[in-house]
């Protein structure tokens, strides 16, 4: 299963994150905690918990803007 996660590592912002956090269970996000911050293309592989899935893979994307890349991504 595939996350997308802000600097902060914090699964309750966003609905996706957050839903994956309420049905994962608490230690979804302390693991999430304990890793720290993630960096603009970093990937992080976490444990599923209570996910009818065996991983977790945890990405922060790249800001996009239409003004700032001239429509270029």
């Amino acid at each position: 299963m595939n996350s997308v996660v802000g600097s902060d590592f914090d699964l309750s912002t966003g609905m996706l994150s957050s839903r994956l956090s309420e049905k994962a269970g608490s230690e979804l996000q302390d693991t999430c905690k304990q890793h720290g911050t993630v960096d603009e293309g970093e990937v992080v592989e976490t444990d599923s918990y209570n996910l009818p899935c065996r991983r977790i893979i945890h990405c922060h994307l790249a800001s996009y803007s239409r003004q700032s890349n001239n429509g270029k991504v």
